[in-house]
């Protein structure tokens, strides 16, 4: 499992550099942590266009706001990412409020 300190690794770096266009993490407990980390590192690439974060254990109890809001931002500034998936994860709706916030600013 990738878990947060590997989406980390890869926001920082991966992304960025490697010309990357799809990247499939489903089931690695990336976490909230991990998908802020992620969504540090979608601005600065200019390839990838498909991200899968199915059931990573991102859930609103576990704060997981601060980081949708991170992603979503992201997502704002990326021209590239045309499929993003979040299910099985357990967010809430105001994980869509959120976004719909940042969409709207």
């Amino acid at each position: 499992q990738v878990g947060p300190a590997g989406a980390a690794m890869l926001g920082s770096v991966v992304l960025p550099a490697s010309g990357l266009r799809k990247l499939t993490l489903t089931g690695n407990r990336v976490m909230a942590a991990g998908l802020a980390a992620l969504a540090g590192g979608l601005p600065r690439s200019e390839t990838i266009s498909e991200l899968n974060l199915a059931d990573n254990s991102i859930t609103h109890s576990a704060g997981a706001l601060p980081a949708v809001a991170a992603l979503c931002e992201a997502l704002r500034s990326n021209a590239s990412m045309t499929f993003l998936d979040l299910s099985h994860n357990t967010l809430g709706p105001e994980a869509t409020q959120v976004c719909a916030r940042k969409s709207a600013s």
